[in-house]
């Protein structure tokens, strides 16, 4: 057994180190001061971890029939893939970062708005303000996840029944905006 565990570490290993040097090879970044290039590297390492389950998702909700669903997820991807290829490009990226939070918005949206079982498609959302304020900093940070958390509880309380929204729960609203405001504090202060 130990063999085995070993030979699985070591081959993980020469997996991660092939991944890291063909990505170097990729997005050397040159020419960028050491906090851009820190931030572009940080910045492609979540868009692809990010990537992997909107794919996922994506697949699955296509595989259970759910095409409207499955679309606006393959958009979202499609969306990140062309960001993560302009991240290797010089000069100012400032459009990825503030593109990135408004599709990902729109997605944790439309989600929210369609609910799932028992509404847990909208738990996608609390990783909002941490996404905004890592792209966007603390002041625009604060902005958007605001008016993020103001398009949640418009299609939570669903003052208009044409919404056609899933009816959450008063418990559930409130609990949420909770969860959601202590996550977006611990946020703006780290």
């Amino acid at each position: 057994m130990a063999i085995i565990l070993t030979t699985i570490r070591i081959t993980t290993r020469h997996i991660i180190q092939y991944l890291k040097r063909l990505i170097l090879e990729w997005y050397p970044f040159d020419g960028l001061e050491i906090e851009e290039r820190r931030r572009r590297w940080l910045l492609l390492f979540f868009c692809t971890i990010g990537l992997i389950p909107l794919l996922l998702y994506s697949l699955l909700d296509l595989i259970q029939g759910n095409s409207a669903e499955s679309i606006i997820e393959a958009i979202a991807a499609v969306w990140i893939i062309v960001c993560i290829y302009n991240i290797q490009k010089i000069g100012s990226i400032e459009w990825i970062y503030n593109s990135i939070p408004a599709t990902i918005a729109a997605l944790f949206l439309y989600l929210a708005y369609s609910g799932g079982p028992v509404g847990s498609k909208s738990y996608f959302s609390f990783i909002f303000p941490t996404i905004t304020f890592f792209l966007l900093g603390i002041r625009r940070g604060v902005l958007w996840t605001l008016i993020f958390f103001l398009g949640l509880i418009f299609i939570f309380l669903n003052p208009l029944t044409f919404l056609q929204a899933y009816p959450y729960q008063t418990e559930a609203i409130f609990r949420f905006g909770v969860v959601f405001f202590l996550i977006a504090i611990l946020n703006y202060s780290y």
